[in-house]
């Protein structure tokens, strides 16, 4: 019995062709195309299986490296350093100048300060000192006062003020003998200057027996004229009797007249 005669194959594939026995079969996967790609993107390059426990990242410029973060084949990002704002460089610009500004006024005004002199109302500080002679500073009584032009040489037991007032004047109560020390001094309550006189013990207790006995008088013979060198300094009014030894000379002095009846005194 004959076979049918096998019509002629045009076909290209291998696997439409006869076979023969003594002819391998052909492989299955010799065709390239899209079915046969790897899995993933249309030529994107395949890698082989990752080892047990490393993370399915594609391997990077050292190998099996751990993985960093960028884009493959880069080092990873370095941190960017935060930016100051030009408001908040500006304002701390500004602070630190007038911290400058403030420091050097402090410094200034400290080197003016120290370079005023120093004023005070309050006297130098003056040793006590005697008057020079016992006439020097003379106490008494006063008997008339009279304003005018006070003649020179003034009459025997008369005396005269700078004013030109001329004073009757009783004998000599106490003197420089029972005078311990004057000096230059200011009033605590008005801050006038005066002549303080501190007398000794019998001075003291005579002057007392003199204020005193000029309290009880009537104007003006309750006037105690202070003499220095032959001058009537004051004349006040005594109202009480003053005990202590320490006397008081007034008259609305300035600094200089002050230091000029003390210069009398005990110069």
């Amino acid at each position: 019995m004959t076979q049918p005669p096998v019509p002629p194959n045009d076909s290209n594939n291998p696997q439409d062709q006869p076979h023969t026995p003594n002819q391998p079969p052909p492989p299955q996967n010799q065709q390239l195309g899209a079915q046969n790609q790897p899995p993933g993107a249309p030529g994107q390059q395949s890698y082989p299986p990752n080892p047990a426990g490393q993370p399915p990242y594609p391997p990077g410029p050292h190998g099996n490296a751990p993985f960093q973060p960028g884009f493959q084949g880069q080092q990873p990002y370095a941190p960017v350093p935060r930016k100051v704002s030009r408001g908040t460089l500006a304002l701390v610009i500004g602070l630190a100048v007038v911290l400058v500004a403030l420091v050097a006024t402090g410094v200034i005004i400290a080197v003016n300060r120290s370079k005023e002199p120093s004023i005070s109302s309050a006297p130098p500080t003056v040793v006590p000192s005697k008057p020079s002679a016992p006439t020097a500073v003379e106490f008494r009584r006063v008997i008339t006062s009279q304003p005018g032009t006070c003649p020179t040489p003034a009459p025997k037991g008369t005396a005269c003020d700078e004013k030109g007032n001329r004073y009757t004047l009783g004998k000599v109560e106490l003197d420089g003998s029972n005078v311990s020390g004057v000096k230059l001094d200011t009033q605590k309550t008005t801050g006038d200057w005066l002549i303080a006189v501190t007398l000794d013990a019998e001075g003291a207790k005579l002057f007392e027996q003199l204020t005193a006995g000029l309290a009880k008088q009537n104007p003006p013979a309750n006037q105690l004229a202070i003499l220095v060198r032959g001058q009537v300094v004051t004349a006040p009014t005594v109202m009480s009797a003053i005990a202590g030894g320490k006397v008081e000379i007034t008259g609305g002095f300035t600094r200089a007249d002050a230091e000029g009846v003390v210069n009398k005194i005990v110069g």
